[in-house]
């Protein structure tokens, strides 16, 4: 792409610096300088441990004609390194990357649902996307579950990925036929404008409670970055929808009506899509959906009361994009939860169901306690920790939560990563002495299908999909599932 095509007319010349080719040709884009090749663009990024500007060398050596960095950025003699045709200044790198990823790739889905909150992301995008694939439209899904669309398969490093390969898979999905897609949206995407540059037509919110407080500076912080998907990322044509159900839904509600964005709201009563009568069964849950008049019984096979707000919520989220009750209510019953999402596992050798949940934060682990509660005619086993370089303060309250809710809790190891793992244990355990500790995580699934008896409940939660677990700088091979 020539470099006065990228850069547009809405960027200024006196942005600019050095002798300027709008001929030149840009080949690609990177944040990495090692991945840098002869015709790219480096973006030189602040960062909270390195800083990208060191780097610069490093990518004018591999090539870089192009870099973009923050106006405090400075060179030897004020004089830009040898081979680079530009830099461009930006008070906001991170941003204005994302934009110029999304110059760069062009294409993308012609429909993007985007879905953001502490809890439910997964699922809710999940739920989307096979409504979507039920009424006959072609869809894909990106989030903490990889990108896929139908058999095309693609593994992710983060929930929402950076701007650079973020667009390159909004482009390739295009180039696939895909013409709707559901993403995850998550609090460090947005606080680092990742998604800045999507064109998000349909945005949703499920709810907000603890969580990533090692890395935002407090609650506000992190709601603050949740907002930013409804008053700012959201097309100005685009619909928020709310579920009023869910904790701190009244603030982005706000957000998004002061933003000007057409709203349609999720609850259980005086709402756009209400849900009630939920109730679960043996095989899952049972609701009603009611709909400008219409209602529909639903029957499904997935687990948990919290899913049928999640259900709901993709239910909205299809609606405020236009596909019609009748033709999206057809497939609800046939919705299958995601990997790692309350999946069933039924003991061989015992009368025994096994769940493996990725609760990893207290409001999860207490709803998904509360789900299998009743379908538990015997004891409710619990088997969690918590991670490491994460937040520690939600630790004990995870302790309390499983004390509380659960009849018999094991501790045992969650990713430590660079912390001592014994003593992750122990923060956790303050909370709930009267908890058993086994510190190896397949040892302690072992010891709790051990103690279980006949219409007992085990939920290992904490884990879900991974297929690995991280201790120190390494990730060892280890599924729940198995």
């Amino acid at each position: 792409m020539r470099l006065s095509e990228l850069l547009g007319q809405n960027l200024t010349e006196d942005a600019l610096e050095a002798g300027l080719d709008k001929s030149v040709e840009i080949l690609g884009m990177t944040a990495d300088s090692r991945h840098v090749l002869p015709g790219y663009m480096f973006a030189a990024l602040p960062g909270s441990m390195v800083d990208g500007a060191k780097y610069i060398g490093d990518a004018v050596k591999n090539g870089a004609r192009l870099i973009l960095a923050g106006p405090e950025v400075d060179f030897p003699n004020g004089k830009l390194p040898d081979g680079v045709e530009t830099l461009l200044r930006d008070d906001n790198p991170r941003r204005q990357l994302a934009l110029l990823a999304q110059r760069f790739f062009k294409f993308a889905p012609a429909k993007i649902f985007a879905v953001t909150g502490t809890n439910g992301k997964t699922s809710v995008a999940t739920f989307v996307d096979q409504i979507l694939v039920h009424a006959g439209m072609s869809s894909a899904s990106i989030g903490t579950l990889g990108v896929k669309a139908g058999d095309y398969q693609l593994p992710l490093e983060h929930t929402t990925p950076e701007p650079v390969m973020l667009h390159a898979i909004l482009r390739d999905l295009y180039a696939l036929g895909v013409e709707n897609l559901a993403m995850e949206v998550s609090s460090h995407a947005l606080s680092q404008f990742r998604v800045d540059g999507v064109r998000v037509n349909v945005a949703g919110f499920t709810n907000l409670s603890r969580d990533h407080l090692d890395y935002h500076e407090n609650e506000h912080v992190y709601l603050d970055a949740k907002a930013r998907l409804f008053s700012e990322v959201l097309m100005p044509d685009g619909v928020a929808v709310i579920n009023r159900m869910g904790a701190k839904s009244d603030f982005i509600e706000q957000a998004a009506v002061k933003a000007k964005r057409s709203i349609f709201t999720l609850d259980s009563e005086n709402a756009d899509l209400t849900l009630s009568n939920v109730m679960p069964h043996a095989d899952g849950l049972n609701f009603t959906l009611t709909y400008q008049g219409e209602s529909v019984d639903v029957r499904t096979h997935i687990a948990g009361v919290f899913q049928a707000e999640n259900i709901a919520l993709a239910v909205a989220m299809c609606l405020a994009g236009g596909l019609p009750f009748k033709k999206l209510s057809k497939g609800l019953g046939a919705l299958a939860a995601p990997a790692g999402r309350m999946d069933k596992v039924v003991s061989s050798s015992k009368d025994v169901a096994c769940y493996v949940d990725y609760a990893h934060t207290p409001d999860a682990l207490a709803n998904a306690l509360k789900a299998l509660r009743p379908h538990c005619e015997g004891r409710l086993i619990c088997v969690f920790g918590c991670g490491g370089d994460r937040d520690r303060g939600k630790r004990a309250e995870m302790g309390q939560i499983a004390s509380r809710y659960a009849d018999s809790v094991i501790i045992t190891d969650d990713n430590p990563r660079s912390e001592d793992a014994a003593l992750i244990r122990q923060e956790i355990l303050k909370a709930c002495p009267e908890a058993s500790e086994v510190g190896d995580r397949r040892e302690a699934i072992n010891v709790a299908l051990d103690l279980a008896k006949s219409k007992d409940i085990i939920l290992v939660a904490g884990k879900g999909h991974e297929p690995g677990q991280i201790i120190g700088d390494q990730t060892f091979s280890f599924s729940d599932h198995e």
